[in-house]
């Protein structure tokens, strides 16, 4: 049980750094095993992120201190 709610505190804080790093390009929803789920408006910001997914990966580890977001799951609304 302890484990679980350390997990669940873990990705609440990796959420968080992730849309402070975002500068409103898009809305972090949450982190499981290393894939950060994002909303992004559809069309040229979901792609434009797309292509800037390493960049973004290494700005929000470098944020975090760790290696932890190993992947970006792109959703547009």
């Amino acid at each position: 049980r302890k484990h679980r709610i350390g997990g669940v505190m873990n990705a609440a804080r990796i959420v968080s750094i992730a849309n402070k790093v975002s500068g409103g390009e898009y809305e972090a929803v949450t982190f499981r095993d290393g894939r950060l789920k994002v909303m992004v408006s559809a069309g040229p910001k979901l792609y434009y992120l797309k292509l800037k997914e390493a960049d973004v990966i290494a700005r929000i580890n470098q944020e975090l201190g760790e290696n932890k977001v190993r992947k970006l799951v792109l959703r547009g609304y």
